[in-house]
């Protein structure tokens, strides 16, 4: 019987001719006719994320959405958004879209701010569904903010929402202005900054950057110094005893010495005291915590969901360029100097603060967003 409709379907096509199904006179003002005392025309059926995956729907496209609401619903894309098919005659309560949607991107996650929609419809509105463009990855609930998981680090997303009253979904609301999930910290009260997610130097980047490794160590690096003096095994040629003049590298502006990559710098140590302040990040330790040169000690710190950057305990370099306390402490460079001496990140089993010393030692860096 399929071959049968579809046989029929493809002879219309080629002579231009109507089709009737169920009849021998279909009505001379249609194409197809669909006739039937015991059936009835189904329609494609699929969720909400697939039916907000198809990629330019055409004004007129017609589909049966099954959790649009608490019994599905069948919808009409009418060339700007879906809405529910009866709506086109206006005789049910439709919300209107949610309003001055934003978003704010941590690690792998969003958090999507919106107002209420100026009409519920005449009717309360029960939830929202938040959407990302790329990925189509949701969130709902019954207020702002939402938060959206499962995100891509370095990928750029736009979200929209959809409000559902007692009856149906409102059209979807304008799209926030694209963020960009990422590792990083908060240096203020809501104020996160980008860091790399790996130290500068390190040579496997393609694990997870929440747990430490051997190849995510890094290099060693003089205050003020461009090039590393040191890999996590050896001394690069002879060690620099002599140390770098002011201004080699500055907290008010990347100098040519950073070693940071285009839109990275070395951090201040204001920026570093902010990460380490446990209000704004919850601090966690793992690994042994010993000096025996293991890789797997490390800080990380964490929002109340997520960890957002994790830095090794790779030790330092003495003034000789001697290795010490891989295992058990961190170093990790600040740009700020304290007189002849420079402030680093300190990092043990119990603590995480900032401090100084001399600036001929090696330590590691991580980079943070200009």
């Amino acid at each position: 019987m399929k071959n049968y409709y579809l046989a029929l379907l493809l002879f219309g096509f080629i002579c231009n001719a109507q089709i009737g199904v169920g009849t021998t006179s279909p009505n001379s003002k249609s194409v197809l006719d669909l006739t039937s005392t015991t059936k009835g025309f189904l329609p494609p059926r699929m969720t909400y994320a697939e039916k907000t995956a198809i990629l330019s729907p055409p004004a007129g496209l017609q589909i049966w959405c099954t959790d649009c609401s608490a019994t599905g619903e069948l919808q009409v894309f009418n060339g700007t958004s879906w809405v529910t098919y009866s709506l086109i005659a206006g005789s049910l309560p439709q919300p209107s879209a949610p309003l001055n949607v934003t978003a704010t991107a941590i690690y792998k996650q969003a958090t999507v701010s919106f107002s209420a929609p100026a009409s519920n419809g005449g009717s309360v509105i029960t939830g929202y569904t938040v959407t990302s463009s790329p990925g189509s990855f949701i969130a709902t609930g019954g207020s702002s903010p939402l938060i959206v998981t499962g995100l891509t680090n370095g990928t750029s997303y736009t979200f929209t929402v959809v409000a559902t009253n007692s009856i149906c979904n409102s059209p979807a609301s304008s799209a926030s202005v694209a963020v960009v999930p990422n590792c990083g910290a908060y240096i203020a009260s809501g104020v996160y900054k980008v860091f790399a997610c790996f130290n500068l130097g390190a040579t496997d980047t393609t694990g997870d950057e929440n747990t430490p490794v051997q190849g995510t160590n890094g290099d060693y690096y003089e205050w003020g110094r461009s090039t590393p003096a040191a890999t996590t095994d050896a001394i690069i040629g002879t060690w620099n005893t002599t140390d770098a003049s002011d201004g080699s590298w500055l907290d008010a502006s990347k100098t040519a010495n950073d070693p940071c990559p285009t839109g990275f710098r070395v951090p201040t140590n204001a920026q570093w005291i902010g990460v380490a302040n446990t209000s704004l990040n919850t601090l966690s330790h793992m690994g042994s915590w010993v000096n025996d040169g293991n890789f797997t000690t490390a800080v990380s710190f964490e929002t109340a969901t997520v960890k957002t950057l994790t830095l090794p305990s790779a030790g330092r370099r003495f003034t000789d360029g001697y290795l010490l306390s891989r295992g058990q402490n961190g170093f990790y460079q600040c740009s700020t100097v304290n007189g002849i001496y420079s402030h680093y990140l300190y990092t043990t089993w119990t603590s995480c603060n900032t401090t100084w010393g001399l600036r001929r030692l090696g330590y590691s860096v991580r980079c943070i967003s200009e």
